[in-house]
């Protein structure tokens, strides 16, 4: 608790800045952008996001590195808040290089992070002041799971290694070595020599007497150890384990500054601001600051700006700004730090003001907070992803095959909502400042002068959206007027007129050119292909349709999307050289079918708080029944293929089992993933299956377990993609093989223990059936491949109509008749 009586007033800056990797000039103006609002804000202290001069997303350019670039552009950086403010603390992230290969031999001396066998950067924060480099801190644990890659660019510092380290500088102490900063040659001619710093776990005070504050720095996954976030039941392994609690036993941290370069997940705030209120126990003020946008490719981070303090949230940015900086600032009450007996390694002087002026509050946003809070911060995420995307790369827009169905017609009018979104917040010149390459600019601001606001939406959306429907003899009027109506606008079935969302609308039939495929593969008609082989005659369609949108693309400049969905993406019925590649990027990869249908509906009805309106145009889309429109119609002329029939699943239940599979982890278990019996059970609790009987169950789990590794090598070749927490790409996400058994042992398991449930429904059990208990016969199939496939084999049912063609009532069907040694006779 902050001591009243001896208290004095602190100022904390917070900003989070776009950032681009490798983008020298870009990142060093936005960080000296941050600077000047800092400065003028009279704030003491400014905390930015970890790896924020480099940007977060570098991959392995990280290996392009160097210490000495880093360090001329720290020494700008505090070059320029010295100008601006000497006293000034400002907080920047970078890599640094650090190894001594001179280390005394040990068993385990090439264990050792600070020998630093693979020559790896640390992952680091430095304090700059007065226009010196104060301080550097290393990250002491790396963020290597989920869509955590740090280990592979980054070394761990260990704070027990520094303790035990000696170098001419002298012996290292609580964590921290001193190192020696290259002499460096800045672009004004002006020589910085060589000097020292602290590095490691480095304390550093600010001010004198009465007035003093300690700083630390908690890099980002280090908050997170021995919370219940982290492998714990609860919180109370945190003042054991964690970097903060164990810092504060010989320290009195008055601001522990926690530098984030957060990927985003569903209402992943909460558990930020959880540990903001956990990690302020241990300090005077906590203060959590996330950088802004994608500064590489695969995730747009939320820029989320926290301070707490005695437990509770004092600060809040808001979040998903489109700014190249975003800033908040907070005056608070602190106490000088107790003296525990333990010396900062670095100390500052500073005069704190007797008083300041108003804060810098700009959050958090009404939506933060609202009923839709879930869905408002997934779409602002994703719009702010497209926004950097497209800006970043210099495209002048999207180029959709837009189908009438819900995957393109969500991925259109994601362009229509990030234009509205990021210039309800930038104003139509700011958003054209952001985006200085577009060809339509001078038709922009004209239709805003004239007509305003909404005229200069329609003109940036009617120029930067081609949408293109690619219509066959398969195809319906349903779908063709779902696929105008949007980007034009229409009629509801009660003849109310709707606003489309604008875009260019072109309509093509191609299926002249599915013909000529079919004639060029084998001399046949295309229904003759369809009679032959369904797939081959569903496949060429949406091949075919890849090049015309291309085609588009490429002559309008813009970047084709592709709209596979992350349900197509874990059950592999997307389409390759299709739609799986009817784009360079993918929209809505992160996305299964059901949250995505929810989100559009949500729109339909209410738009985007304070932002967007809502989008009619959905109107038609959402009134029809999802279909891929690739086989021919009914003899009534109807459309009689539906997703959901073809895929012997629900869209939800396709979610569920794919949640089970994937995702949920049994802690009890080493934190394994479920075994198919593990998942069966669940699902069977599950209310998406609360009509299935046991047989279609496994019926259904086993079709996902088999699309699951069918759908790997499309996968590995997939688009790039943002994600957003479920992802399947295995360059960010799931990292699964190509090639493996598939699980085929386990679901050859699953189907033994579920025969025996379904003997016990009958008044049997399978011993009775097959002479051998279910434990047994299960461990038989896991061992004994001949066994498991002729299992599979008595399954198969190609008669079935229903998607399920892998039946478990077939299989027992036969073991009633034949008994188990029927089975034994074929694995033989």
């Amino acid at each position: 608790m902050t001591d009243k009586q001896n208290s004095f007033q602190i100022k904390i800056g917070a900003a989070s800045c776009n950032q681009t990797g490798g983008d020298w000039p870009r990142n060093l103006a936005n960080i000296c952008a941050a600077i000047d609002q800092a400065a003028e804000d009279g704030a003491d202290i400014l905390a930015l996001e970890e790896l924020g001069l480099t940007g977060y997303e570098r991959g392995d350019d990280f290996f392009y590195t160097d210490n000495t670039r880093i360090a001329e552009m720290l020494y700008l950086i505090a070059r320029h808040a010295a100008a601006q403010n000497p006293q000034l603390v400002v907080s920047v992230g970078h890599p640094w290089y650090f190894a001594d290969k001179t280390l005394p031999d040990t068993p385990e001396r090439r264990k050792n992070p600070i020998f630093n066998r693979t020559g790896l950067c640390f992952d680091t924060q430095s304090f700059l002041c007065d226009g010196k480099i104060v301080a550097v801190s290393a990250k002491r644990y790396l963020f290597n799971y989920e869509r955590g890659y740090e280990k592979r660019h980054f070394e761990e510092w260990s704070e027990a290694a520094a303790d035990l380290y000696a170098n001419k500088f002298g012996h290292g102490r609580d964590g921290t070595i001193t190192i020696e900063l290259p002499a460096v040659l800045l672009p004004d001619g002006t020589e910085i020599p060589t000097a020292t710093a602290p590095f490691g776990a480095p304390v550093v005070q600010i001010g004198s007497g009465a007035k003093t504050a300690n700083l630390t720095h908690i890099i980002c996954e280090e908050y997170w150890i021995g919370s219940r976030f982290d492998d714990s039941r609860d919180d109370q392994d945190y003042a054991r384990d964690n970097p903060l609690a164990q810092k504060s036993r010989h320290f009195d941290i008055t601001v522990a500054l926690n530098p984030n370069a957060s990927p985003p997940a569903p209402r992943k705030i909460e558990k930020h601001r959880a540990l903001c209120k956990l990690a302020s126990q241990y300090c005077g003020v906590f203060v959590h600051t996330d950088g802004l946008g994608s500064s590489g490719s695969t995730f747009a981070q939320f820029g989320s700006r926290i301070m707490a303090q005695n437990g509770e949230i004092i600060s809040e940015g808001k979040r998903c700004s489109f700014a190249d900086t975003a800033y908040t600032s907070k005056t608070v009450n602190v106490t000088p730090p107790q003296d525990k007996g333990h010396a900062p390694h670095a100390v500052i002087p500073h005069d704190f003001k007797d008083s300041y002026g108003a804060d810098g509050q700009d959050g958090p946003a009404a939506w933060e907070y609202s009923d839709n809070a879930e869905f408002e911060e997934e779409m602002r995420n994703e719009l702010l992803w497209l926004f950097d995307y497209l800006r970043k790369n210099r495209i002048q827009g999207i180029a959709q095959a837009l189908s009438g169905g819900a995957d393109s017609g969500y991925n259109a009018a994601k362009l229509r909502l990030m234009i509205e979104l990021a210039a309800s917040e930038l104003g139509i010149d700011g958003f054209l400042s952001a985006m200085p390459h577009l060809d339509c600019a001078e038709e922009i601001r004209t239709a805003f002068k004239k007509d305003g606001f909404d005229a200069a939406v329609k003109t940036a959306t009617d120029h930067m959206l081609s949408c293109v429907y690619m219509g066959t003899e398969n195809s319906s009027e349903d779908t063709r007027r779902a696929a105008r109506e949007l980007i034009e606008g229409g009629t509801d079935e009660h003849g109310v007129k709707f606003d489309g969302i604008g875009g260019k609308f072109h309509d093509r039939n191609v299926q002249d050119i599915l013909e000529q495929y079919c004639q060029s593969y084998a001399g046949l008609p295309s229904l003759e292909l369809y009679r032959k082989n369904p797939v081959a005659y569903e496949n060429v369609q949406a091949r075919l349709r890849q090049v015309l949108i291309m085609t588009f693309a490429n002559t309008e400049n813009k970047i084709a999307i592709a709209n596979p969905n992350l349900d197509e993406g874990r059950n592999s019925y997307a389409t390759w050289g299709g739609d799986l590649h009817s784009g360079m990027i993918s929209g809505n990869a992160h996305k299964n079918k059901a949250r995505q249908l929810e989100h559009m509906r949500l729109l339909y009805d209410h738009g985007l708080d304070g932002a967007a309106k809502p989008v009619k145009g959905f109107y038609w889309i959402l009134k029809n029944k999802p279909s891929a429109e690739l086989q021919p119609r009914g003899a009534d002329g109807q459309v009689t293929q539906f997703d959901e029939d073809q895929l012997g699943r629900s869209f939800v239940q396709m979610d569920a089992i794919s949640r089970f599979m994937l995702y949920d982890r049994r802690a009890e278990d080493g934190y394994r993933r479920n075994s198919p019996v593990e998942v069966f059970e669940k699902c069977r609790a599950h209310p998406a299956f609360k009509n299935d009987g046991i047989a279609v169950l496994h019926d259904r789990i086993r079709l996902s377990y088999e699309k699951w590794q069918h759908a790997q090598f499309k996968i590995h070749g997939s688009p790039v993609a943002a994600t957003y927490g479920s992802n399947v790409d295995h360059q960010s996400s799931l990292r699964t093989p190509n090639i493996s058994a598939g699980h085929r042992p386990e679901l050859a398991a699953l189907a033994v223990y579920v025969l025996d449930k379904m003997a016990r429904e009958d008044g049997k059990t399978l011993e009775n059936l097959c002479g051998a208990p279910r434990n047994l016969l299960m461990r038989r199939a896991l061992y004994d491949g001949d066994f498991a496939a002729a299992l599979a084999a008595q399954m198969y049912t190609p008669a079935a109509t229903d998607g399920l063609k892998m039946k478990i009532a077939t299989l027992y069907d036969f073991i009633k008749k034949n008994g188990v040694a029927g089975i034994a006779a074929k694995a033989a």
